[in-house]
């Protein structure tokens, strides 16, 4: 995100929230992400752009 100028430190954390409240992912026992079906679609329905 740092790379591509696209929030700050301080958003970050706001980010990780918003994609898990969305659906794009979930969050594994260990704390790791895992891709909820959302999260599929959308990169499914990208790449057939």
């Amino acid at each position: 995100m740092d790379k591509y100028g696209i929030g700050t430190d301080a958003t970050h954390a706001e980010h990780i929230e918003k994609i898990k409240t969305r659906q794009y992912v979930g969050v594994r026992e260990d704390g790791r992400f895992i891709p909820g079906y959302l999260g599929l679609a959308l990169v499914d329905g990208y790449d057939a752009m």
